[in-house]
């Protein structure tokens, strides 16, 4: 009885450990894949970390889910979504942070290098390929992705979308899909929008000075809310979100971070059922 009352205290706890540890394990919930051995080792984790306090502090038990996750992940390169990657880093960053003198500054220094890295080489590959820049990949995008029907008609005036996801089907033959007069414009403000947005958080979680700190909170909380309101892949936007959590520098900071997790979660499994 004792142990269960402690556990629940610990999940009101917003300091970043035992916060991050624990909300890191819906992270290993919400990347685990349909193969069956990824998916009962992802809950055997879980319940490792949300039966135990120590187990969820020990770094050694993150740089092993961290190493078993990353080995699956390779073995799976070519078909692996890119979140699941990103998790696998995360795991391994958050073991050595908590491994080390002061788990709690490098925890945040780990978040807040991931977070860069991976927003700066975003936006280098976006800037490389010449179909982003100039909007078509969201032309295309808005006009034949299902999860983007709702900015296309409401905002790019294109009445009806199912005969471009029928067209598409039809590839490699030539098809002709069906736009407005909208689509451009919305395309090239959600091209330099993404430049703009994953740019700021980049810079705000790469420079060292403090002062930035604040100013990558919203830049990363922007990011996330523009993001998985339209797209809401529950796995991604949960990583981000834990990482989110880990770079915050209040209590209050990361309170938020865990109801925007929750949120997350709602948001997700409601929108997966209204598009069956």
């Amino acid at each position: 009885m004792t142990s269960f009352m402690a556990n629940r205290s610990s999940l009101r706890d917003w300091r970043p450990i035992p916060l991050v540890p624990r909300l890191t394990a819906f992270v290993v919930i919400a990347t685990a894949s349909r193969s069956s051995g990824r998916l009962i080792f992802c809950l055997v984790v879980a319940l490792i970390v949300f039966g135990s306090d120590r187990a969820a502090r020990n770094g050694w038990l993150w740089i092993g889910v961290g190493v078993v996750m990353s080995t699956w992940n390779l073995a799976d390169w070519v078909t692996i979504d890119n979140h699941i990657v990103l998790a696998g880093y995360w795991y391994l960053g958050l073991g050595a942070a908590l491994l080390s003198e002061n788990p709690e500054k490098a925890m945040a220094g780990s978040a807040r290098l991931l977070l860069g890295l991976v927003f700066a080489i975003a936006v280098l590959r976006k800037a490389a390929n010449p179909e982003f820049v100039n909007g078509d990949f969201f032309v295309f995008t808005l006009l034949v992705d299902p999860r983007f029907e709702g900015a296309a008609s409401t905002i790019g005036g294109v009445s009806d979308t199912v005969a471009n996801q029928v067209a598409v089907g039809q590839l490699p033959n030539a098809v002709v899909l069906v736009g407005a007069s909208g689509i451009r414009p919305l395309a090239l403000a959600l091209t330099w929008g993404a430049f703009l947005v994953e740019s700021s958080v980049a810079v705000t979680h790469l420079l060292p000075a403090r002062k930035w700190r604040r100013a990558g909170q919203v830049a990363l909380l922007a990011f996330v809310v523009a993001t998985y309101l339209v797209v809401p892949v529950v796995g991604f936007g949960a990583g981000l979100i834990v990482m989110g959590a880990a770079s915050a520098t209040t209590d209050a900071g990361r309170r938020r971070w865990a109801i925007g997790f929750l949120a997350l979660a709602v948001w997700g499994y409601l929108w997966e059922g209204y598009s069956l």
